[in-house]
C-alpha cells in the first residue's frame, strides 16, 4: 500500500544517492557498469475546445496521438570506502522539433551514510521532494499533465498548472539530502544562474540569466505508518534574487506543500502552491489540488480536482478549474494500461473569448518501463 502511495515521488527520487565526506582509500573496487533504463508512453487522444473564430481551440486538431519517452543511461560503482558514485545521462525519446532529440537530466552522485550529494543539471528538492493530490493515471493528471495539453490563447493561467516548485528545473544545481530520520528527510539545492525568465509568457528585458540568479531551494518531507495508515507530507520554499533591478520585477519566492492519507487501499490528498512569478506586485500564482485514488490488485481508479489563479496587474484576475477522472490497469511488470477523462475550464478575468475556453479530453493509452 505504501509503495503505491508514495509511487509519484518515489519514481522521482530513486535517482537521489547520498554521500559522506570522502575518507580513506577511495580506490574502486570494481569498474564502473553501465545500465540502461527508461520508459515510453503513448496514447490516442479525443478532445474538444471552444473553437470559434479567435477562440483558444481554434484549428486545433480533435483526434491525435501523442507520444512520451525517455532513455536513461546509469553508469556506477562502489568504492573500497563504501562511496557509491553514479553518473546518469537521460535522453528524451520523442521528437523535439526540426527532429531533433534533446539530453534532459545529466548528474554526476555520490552515495554514502549520512547524506545525499549530486551535482549536475536536475530538478531542485522541491520538485523531487513534493507530494501532489493522488491520481489514478499521472499521463492525464491536472497537475503537470503529460498529455491533454488545452489552448489558452489570452489566458494567463498556464497549460500546464502545477504545484511543484519548478520553475529552474533541470537546471546546473549542487543538491544535497539529508539521511531520513524518523520518517523526516531535508532536501537543499542551489543553482547559481536562473534560466527562465520570471514569469513565462510575458515580456521582461533579458539578460544572460533571464532574471534570477542564486536560486536557493529547501525542502521537507515526512513520511511514516500508522496502524495501517501511511502519511506522506511536505513543505518547500524557493527563493531567486532579482538581477534586472526594475521597478516591475522582484526577488522569486515560492511555497508549496502537500499532504497524502493512505488506507484500506484509498489515497486522498492535496497540495498547493504560491509564486509571486519574480514581479514586484499583483501577479502571484496561487495553485491547489485535491484528489482520491481506490487500488485493488492490478486496477488504480481517481477524481482530481486542481484550481489556479493567477493575478494580471490591476485586471481581474484569470482563472482555472480542472476535474480529471482517471485509472490504470497493470498488465504486467513494467506495462500499464490507462485512460481517462479531463475537463477544463478557463476563465479570462476581463471576459476575452481568446482567453476563455472549455476544453474537454479522452485518452486511452499504454505505458512501459525498462
Amino acid at each position: 500500500m505504501q509503495n503505491k502511495l508514495l509511487s509519484t515521488t518515489a519514481l522521482v527520487a530513486a535517482g537521489a544517492l547520498s554521500v559522506p565526506f570522502m575518507a580513506g582509500d577511495a580506490s574502486a573496487a570494481e569498474p564502473l557498469s553501465l545500465s540502461v533504463g527508461g520508459y515510453f508512453s503513448t496514447g490516442v487522444m479525443i478532445n474538444s475546445q471552444d473553437d470559434g473564430a479567435g477562440e483558444p481551440g481554434a484549428n486545433l486538431q480533435d483526434v491525435s496521438v501523442h507520444t512520451d519517452g525517455e532513455v536513461q543511461f546509469t553508469a556506477s560503482t562502489t568504492l573500497d570506502n563504501g562511496i557509491e558514485v553514479a553518473v546518469r545521462i537521460e535522453y528524451e525519446a520523442q521528437n523535439q522539433g526540426g527532429g531533433s532529440t534533446t539530453v534532459d537530466e545529466r548528474y554526476v552522485t555520490f552515495s554514502g551514510d549520512f547524506g545525499k550529494l549530486r551535482v549536475g543539471s536536475d530538478d531542485p528538492v522541491t520538485a523531487v521532494m513534493q507530494y501532489q493530490a493522488p491520481v489514478g493515471a499521472y499521463q492525464m493528471g491536472p497537475n503537470t499533465p503529460t498529455f491533454a495539453v488545452p489552448g489558452i490563447g489570452n489566458n494567463f493561467v498556464s497549460s500546464y498548472p502545477t504545484t511543484y516548485a519548478d520553475w529552474s528545473n533541470d537546471a546546473g544545481n549542487i543538491i544535497y539530502y539529508s539521511p531520513r530520520m524518523s520518517g523526516f528527510q531535508l532536501g537543499l539545492s542551489y543553482q547559481p544562474d536562473g534560466t527562465r525568465a520570471p514569469i513565462d509568457n510575458i515580456a521582461i528585458l533579458p539578460n544572460d540569466n533571464n532574471g534570477q540568479q542564486d536560486v536557493i531551494a529547501v525542502a521537507v518531507n515526512y513520511e511514516n505508518s500508522f496502524d495501517g495508515i501511511d502519511v506522506a507530507a511536505s513543505v518547500g520554499y524557493v527563493h531567486g534574487s532579482d538581477e534586472i533591478g526594475t521597478a516591475f520585477t522582484d526577488d522569486r519566492e515560492t511555497f508549496q506543500g502537500g499532504l497524502i492519507i493512505g488506507f484500506s487501499g484509498f489515497s486522498v490528498g492535496g497540495s498547493i502552491m504560491q509564486d509571486n512569478n519574480g514581479i514586484s506586485s499583483s501577479f502571484d500564482t496561487l495553485t491547489w489540488d485535491a484528489g482520491v485514488t481506490y487500488s485493488t490488485g492490478p486496477w488504480t481508479v481517481g477524481f482530481t480536482y486542481l484550481s489556479s489563479t493567477q493575478e494580471v496587474g490591476p485586471l481581474p484576475d484569470d482563472e482555472l478549474d480542472a476535474y480529471a477522472v482517471t485509472g490504470t490497469y497493470n498488465l504486467g511488470p513494467g506495462v500499464d494500461l490507462w485512460g481517462g477523462v479531463k475537463y477544463l475550464d478557463y476563465q479570462e478575468g476581463s471576459n476575452d473569448p481568446a482567453g476563455n475556453n472549455e476544453a474537454i479530453f479522452g485518452m486511452v493509452g499504454t505505458s512501459i518501463s525498462f
